[in-house]
């Protein structure tokens, strides 16, 4: 299952988040849970390259985190520790295509 999906900034500001129901009541029921889940999230990811990267994967807090950086966005999916790593990277692609598609022409997630 996907606890939640996260567009963050290099500095873990929020640009777009979603948690699912169950994971707003039963591992992030405040502003203030999620906050501190984002910061750590971030702290623990490389350092968003000029580049597109490539979807990579880190345990966070017993949760399995797959992240996609370009410039200083960082596009991540938190998923449970015991959830398949190809679907849940099947999800980050489509976002960051999606997102790179509309913003297309802009310099959001361009790396020029």
């Amino acid at each position: 299952q996907i606890w939640a999906l996260l567009v963050l900034d290099s500095d873990g500001q929020r640009l777009a988040v979603k948690y699912s129901s169950v994971a707003k009541k039963e591992f992030f029921p405040g502003v203030k849970q999620q906050l501190a889940f984002e910061k750590r999230v971030v702290s623990k990811l490389p350092s968003p390259s000029a580049s597109r990267s490539e979807v990579d994967v880190a345990v966070i807090d017993d949760y399995t985190v797959l992240f996609q950086a370009c410039n200083d966005v960082v596009i991540c999916a938190v998923a449970a520790h015991s959830e398949n790593e190809l679907a849940v990277l099947q999800l980050v692609e489509g976002v960051y295509t999606s997102m790179s598609q509309i913003a297309q022409g802009s310099s959001f997630l361009s790396s020029g």
